[in-house]
């Protein structure tokens, strides 16, 4: 298994970016040339529901794979 591992992106200069923003960044080792690796990410979202003050609902969100 390849070294791998996820990390927040740095801000730009604009100050967007990071763990605020939810954007992030795969680091991976050294892969030979035409190697390739698949990289999948999930997260969980809690968020307010329509059906009424104060309830929240949380669902999972599967995200796209990489090569």
């Amino acid at each position: 298994m390849k070294e791998v591992s996820v990390k927040w992106s740095k801000l730009g200069a604009d100050g967007k970016g990071g763990e605020k923003e939810g954007k992030y960044e795969w680091v991976v080792g050294s892969l030979k040339a035409g190697a390739e690796i698949q990289l999948v990410s999930e997260w969980d979202v809690q968020a307010p529901e329509a059906s009424g003050p104060g309830r929240w609902g949380e669902m999972r969100i599967p995200g796209a794979g990489a090569a």
